[in-house]
């Protein structure tokens, strides 16, 4: 056991521990997402400052280069030099001058552009090399040692090659040249073109300060991807030569960022080149934070979650070792802490629950006690009130009346299939009780009990019209009397008392209420009838006519008329009881006296027949037994059955061993559920009654308690011989439900089935 608890209790913790680690882990995923967020805001502006740095240097150099542009359309429109390229091998003053003049706009162009290293005209009719500080022939030009040597060639200037162009000088610096032709309006050939050499120590200071970062390089390629201004070192690696500008490039193992842009006035490309690791520092350093910021998450916030699931798994711990010790509540495979718990808690709501409702019960039994001793008048009425208030029963001290119900349930509408006539009993009371405290409790203040004779509702109709509320009491008795009628086939007899004021005249109005119930069991009635009204009926006694009907029915019966003495039977039931409306007492004499005229009527029988007839139809012990006119009116038409049935010998023992039958016939289909005494005297076609007395006066019990009897002593040979459950034991032994056949056996056994097993076992 303490294993599982072990192994249950690593279970929660881990799952605890579980939950805070899916927090941290959460919030580690959103400080990832935002990371990668903040990294590619930080790569986007990097890139975009890279790119403006770029377009400044494409910007500068552009606008160099197209101002040496505007400088050659301008010479090209100088009407000297239109004219000095006209000029003969042979020159005269004039065209000597001429010539001055255009070497002095040669110096002046230069001086007032910074960026021009050198500028030369070529005049290719004389083949003369016009610049700054003089002319040059050009045969002469290798004795000049112009640093500009390696351009101002023949193959150069006569070629057909223009625009800018990169060289590198005698001393293997690079250049940048711009060589144009210049237009000449009379020929159609070449008679003159310009060189502009460019300042390197110019240009490059100018990129030099446009650089972002000091480890960025700054690359320009011509149209044919030759690399000049700082181009040589990447240039031996293969970078310019395979046209890759704009993607990550590795040359000699080493790895490098490279954008471009291209120039707006020539063919040139304007390359940036910076080591990857220096381009990605910034942002190297923040995954570096990113990361270790993430490492000591995952450390501190383990250690933490790790902290506060003990903490907060400590007096859980604590609290299951209490219920483990105190309550004796063990640990199942499937649970954990918390289904222990919720199932501790469930046994101990339940247990609660039980003792509740048996409170409830044994408040309501003294509560109905204490009641039902104040309606009969057995209370000291001094201490009365104190006990109202204790069982919290709100009633005056006014005017009271008694209502007492009898219930007939032959004819219940119940669907449960329980032949107990005591069940049947209770729910009867039960809805009788449900309904008339809601009725009467609309307009008066009702107190329904339970006596073991009837049931009675205590009405405190307080200071209410006393001649009118005998009315209103009489309509709510036949609203509940119609409604259970026909929803649950309750038949009440109800009697109602008079009113009588304060509780002492409670008592009072419960001795009127039961005499009327007398009158109502002895009448056989079921109906409404109140104190008043029986002392209204009219107790005339026609004595002469009266004692005429018993002398006829008498003399029908000594003469074997049954026919003619059923008739006028009917006819003394009908005048005597009903029409009369005698009193109780009356009834109760006139019963008698009709008793007593039959004992006579069977004693001549007697003299004629013998002994033997009165001991066979048992006819004297069955009037003498009679307690109401229903039953006096059943027994006699049923004694002039068995007289007429004795007679006609007709099998003159079959009345007495009809117990026989019904014992037989009980042990072979006691596991019918449906069986009950109604299915039984159906079977040997008798009513109700008399197969229940019949079979008592053979047996001395009942038919539903030898029934009951079988089913018990067949379920005991199964709960010991056999390991059949008990719901399929109640079952086979003809129970619908485990909880009837429980109650039954506790009733006979003293002691559940479960216990018997277990005790005989």
């Amino acid at each position: 056991m303490d294993k599982e608890y072990r192994a249950n209790r690593n279970e929660t913790f881990l799952k605890d521990l579980f939950s805070y680690f899916l927090i941290i882990f959460i919030s580690i995923i959103i400080s990832t997402a935002a990371y990668f967020i903040s990294v590619q805001i930080i790569q986007d502006e990097i890139d975009k400052a890279h790119y403006n740095s770029l377009n400044q240097v494409k910007r500068i150099v552009d606008d160099r280069l197209s101002e040496v542009s505007k400088l050659f359309l301008q010479m090209g429109l100088d009407q000297r030099i239109q004219i000095a390229m006209n000029y003969g091998a042979s020159l005269k003053p004039g065209e000597i001058f001429n010539l001055a003049q255009i070497q002095k706009d040669l110096l002046k162009y230069k001086l007032t552009n910074p960026i021009i290293k050198e500028i030369y005209i070529y005049f290719s009719n004389n083949e003369i090399i016009l610049y700054d500080n003089g002319k040059i022939p050009l045969d002469a030009l290798d004795k000049a040692q112009l640093s500009s040597n390696p351009i101002l060639t023949r193959q150069w200037l006569g070629g057909k090659e223009a625009g800018f162009i990169p060289y590198k000088d005698n001393n293997l610096q690079n250049e940048i040249v711009f060589m144009e032709s210049l237009p000449s309006p009379r020929k159609k050939s070449m008679s003159g073109k310009l060189i502009v050499v460019f300042d390197e120590k110019i240009i490059n200071p100018l990129i030099e300060g446009l650089k972002w970062i000091d480890e960025n390089e700054i690359l320009i390629v011509d149209k044919y991807n030759r690399a000049f201004l700082f181009g040589e070192k990447y240039d031996s690696f293969g970078l310019i030569r395979e046209e890759n500008f704009d993607n990550l490039t590795s040359t000699n193992n080493k790895e490098y960022v490279t954008s471009h842009v291209s120039s707006n006035i020539t063919k040139w490309k304007y390359i940036s080149v910076i080591p990857r690791h220096i381009y990605f520092g910034r942002v190297q350093q923040v995954k570096s934070v990113i990361y270790v910021s993430l490492f000591l998450c995952l450390l501190f916030g383990g250690v933490v979650a790790y902290f506060f699931a003990y903490r907060n798994y400590k007096p859980m711990n604590k609290l299951i070792q209490f219920i483990r010790s105190d309550i004796k509540h063990s640990y199942t495979r499937e649970e954990n802490e918390y289904d222990f718990i919720k199932n501790v808690l469930e046994k101990v709501f339940k247990e609660k629950e039980v003792i509740n409702v048996q409170i409830s019960k044994q408040r309501d039994k003294l509560r109905n006690q204490f009641m039902t001793k104040m309606v009969k008048g057995k209370l000291h009425f001094d201490g009365v009130e104190e006990m109202l208030v204790l069982y919290d029963i709100q009633i005056s001290n006014d005017n009271f009346y008694v209502v007492m119900v009898f219930f007939d349930i032959s004819n219940l509408l119940f669907e449960n299939g329980e032949d107990d006539d005591m069940d049947n009993l209770d729910m009867a009371n039960f809805i009788v009780q449900n309904i008339a405290e809601e009725l009467v409790n609309e307009k008066f203040r009702g107190f329904y009990l339970q006596d073991d004779d009837y049931s009675i509702c205590l009405v405190d109709i307080g200071k209410e019209d006393l001649h009118g509320s005998e009315r209103d009491i009489k309509a709510i008795v036949q609203q509940i009397k119609k409604f259970t009628q026909e929803k649950f086939g309750i038949s009440l007899s109800v009697a109602i008392s008079q009113y009588e004021k304060g509780f002492s005249g409670i008592s009072q109005a419960y001795k009127e209420a039961v005499e009327v119930m007398e009158y109502h069991i002895l009448m056989g009635r079921s109906e409404v009838l109140s104190y008043s009204d029986l002392q209204r009926y009219n107790n005339t006694i026609h004595h002469n006519h009266l004692l005429h009907d018993e002398h006829q029915f008498i003399n029908f019966v000594l003469v074997m008329d049954y026919d003619n003495a059923k008739r006028v039977f009917n006819t003394i039931i009908q005048e005597w009881f009903i029409n009369d409306m005698p009193s109780l007492q009356l009834a109760k004499c006139r019963m008698y006296s009709l008793i007593n005229s039959l004992i006579i009527a069977l004693k001549e029988l007697k003299k004629s027949y013998g002994e033997e007839f009165i001991e066979n139809v048992q006819l004297i012990d069955s009037l003498l037994q009679c307690e109401s006119l229903s039953e006096l009116k059943h027994e006699i038409v049923e004694m002039m059955e068995r007289i007429e049935l004795y007679f006609k010998r007709d099998d003159p023992y079959k009345r007495e061993e009809i117990h026989k039958k019904v014992m037989s016939y009980i042990k072979e289909h006691y596991s019918v559920q449906e069986l009950n005494v109604s299915k039984i005297a159906d079977e040997f076609q008798i009513d109700v009654p008399y197969l229940s007395k019949s079979f008592k006066k053979g047996t001395g019990i009942g038919p539903l308690k030898f029934l009951q009897m079988i089913r018990i002593d067949k379920a005991k040979e199964l709960l010991v011989n056999t390991n059949t459950n008990i719901g399929d034991i109640s079952t086979e032994v003809g129970y619908i439900s485990t909880v009837s056949f429980t109650r039954v056996f506790k009733q006979y056994e003293g002691i559940t089935p479960g216990a018997y097993r277990n005790i005989m076992k």
